[in-house]
């Protein structure tokens, strides 16, 4: 900071530097001419009348005095304070034909110039200093960071409950008559979206079916009856969850932009966006580029419960992998909520044991409650705050 301050102050030292030459050369030029006139015309100094050139040299000097001390005020005034504080800094001139002066003294300007000003990290300052062709100051414009928001624009890839396993089954005895549930060959032409008429009420939730053949049959020993099992799951709790992708993030960056003109001092709040602009005072912003989020923000998923928020592994819409968000899949929040026929799963995802005496399952299903707990959002980056 201290060489930033030095290297804005050296336009003012070398300003000054330049007043106290040139007062100094006047100083030794006026006398000498007057004494050679002097001695030529020999007259008394005293009795000389005032010399022309030394009364239009003396105007000329109070003139131009007039002129630099003024921008040297002002140099001082906003330079120096602006260079302690900016962590960015920029300057920028403006061309003479875009300027008008009246009287040498006042002037107005019509900046139509683009830059680039850096935006400092949240809390600091980014300083623009603006002058005249003459290298005058005309005023400055300070944009302090507020925040520096990531946020989602989200691709919805499904909805899943907090699903639990629930399984049933029924033993039919065989009977030779036709169309009987359970007859020769009833086991063998049974899938596993069959519905079973002992496990009825669960035929509209997502499950599977299955039918074993079970001996000795309840009244002929050389044939078989009927195990039927029908594993379906359920959501107790009624709790379900959206996950979804950020396949692009979108950064809002909150400025506080303060206007310095002449001894007028504004102050404005904007919201800058990528691909958009913002107009204050006649002065557009715009946000140029931006860091890209960590790659692996780009890729994960992001599970919801609608107050909570975290970012997890998940299975793409389709997938079906084991101890990964999504083993269970549904189209919309309703169909998560009673986990319908609407719903997609594996049968894969539940153990069971069938025998004589019934089913026996259970599932090592992701609770989505757990994942919740870790890698929660927003989530402070160096690049700003990711919000989803």
């Amino acid at each position: 900071m201290i060489s930033i301050s030095w290297y804005l102050s050296w336009p003012l030292r070398f300003c000054v530097r330049k007043i106290t030459q040139r007062r100094k050369t006047r100083i030794s030029i006026i006398p000498t001419t007057v004494q050679e006139d002097d001695i030529e015309a020999r007259v008394p100094l005293g009795n000389r009348e005032p010399s022309s050139y030394a009364t239009v040299t003396r105007g000329i000097r109070r003139h131009r005095n007039r002129l630099l001390l003024p921008g040297g005020i002002l140099i001082i005034g906003i330079l120096l304070p602006f260079s302690e504080q900016c962590s960015n800094f920029a300057m920028m001139s403006a061309l003479s034909s875009d300027c008008t002066y009246s009287h040498e003294i006042q002037r107005s300007c019509r900046v139509r110039l683009n830059t680039r000003l850096a935006i400092s990290p949240v809390g600091q300052d980014s300083c623009f200093h603006i002058t005249d062709s003459r290298s005058e100051t005309l005023g400055a414009i300070i944009v302090q960071t507020e925040s520096i928001v990531l946020r989602c624009k989200k691709e919805i890839l499904y909805h899943i409950p907090r699903a639990k396993t629930k399984c049933d089954s029924s033993r039919i005895c065989f009977n030779i008559l036709q169309g009987h549930e359970c007859t020769y060959n009833s086991c063998a032409d049974f899938g596993v979206n069959d519905t079973i008429k002992a496990c009825n009420h669960t035929r509209s939730s997502l499950g599977w079916s299955s039918c074993v053949p079970v001996y000795p049959s309840c009244f002929w020993p050389q044939t078989n009856d009927c195990l039927f099992s029908r594993i379906t799951m359920t959501n107790p709790t009624g709790q379900t969850y959206s996950v979804y992708m950020c396949p692009e993030w979108v950064y809002a960056v909150q400025l506080k932009v303060q206007f310095h003109i002449a001894n007028n001092v504004t102050t404005d709040a904007i919201t800058l966006y990528a691909g958009k602009s913002a107009t204050v005072h006649k002065v557009n912003f715009s946000l140029i580029s931006a860091t890209v989020p960590p790659i692996p923000t780009l890729s994960e998923c992001i599970l919801s419960n609608g107050r909570k928020m975290a970012m997890t592994n998940c299975n793409k819409r389709g997938e079906m992998s084991k101890n990964r968000v999504g083993e269970i899949q549904c189209n919309s929040d309703a169909d998560a909520l009673h986990v319908n026929n609407q719903c997609f799963g594996s049968f894969e995802l539940v153990k069971a044991q069938i025998d004589d005496n019934g089913i026996r399952c259970n599932s090592e299903l992701i609770d989505p409650e757990l994942v919740l707990q870790t890698n929660q959002l927003p989530l402070k980056l160096e690049t700003g705050m990711l919000i989803p």
